[in-house]
């Protein structure tokens, strides 16, 4: 009798799920995603309002990242780490030198949805949004 409740109950926590429960855990994000990055401006700027969209480039890989910038300048590129907590992205930029500091470096916390292969993210900075809208690249 005590031999099947043991196997019953290595069965029942051997299905638990694989993540920690302090919600640091990676999921796979692998992958190139391409698409737009969108700035829209509050506060100084007055109510929000859009004030440009360029397209970008990000490879994610096993917790790497690099990005390509983008034409106008509004992202730099880069590359460096990665984290995900809860429904932040945490990106470590280690490129710390650049030519040119026009753009935006791909660095800090972003909140991020995903949705099959549409990965969306945000970040607020002073007085400016950045939204990204990216696709999975098959």
């Amino acid at each position: 009798m005590i031999i099947p409740a043991l196997i019953c109950g290595m069965i029942y926590t051997g299905c638990g799920k694989d993540e920690p429960d302090d919600n640091t855990y990676q999921f796979s994000l692998n992958g190139t995603y391409s698409g737009t990055v969108t700035t829209i401006c509050d506060g100084t700027c007055g109510s929000w309002f859009e004030i440009g969209t360029t397209t970008t480039t990000i490879s994610f890989n096993n917790g790497r990242y690099t990005c390509t910038g983008s034409p106008t300048k509004i992202l730099d590129e880069g590359f460096g780490s990665y984290t995900i907590e809860n429904d932040k992205i945490i990106f470590s930029d280690e490129e710390y030198f650049r030519m040119d500091f026009d753009g935006l470096p791909l660095d800090g916390e972003f909140n991020y949805t995903i949705n099959g292969n549409n990965l969306k993210l945000t970040l607020v900075f002073d007085d400016y949004r950045y939204e990204f809208d990216l696709e999975k690249e098959e």
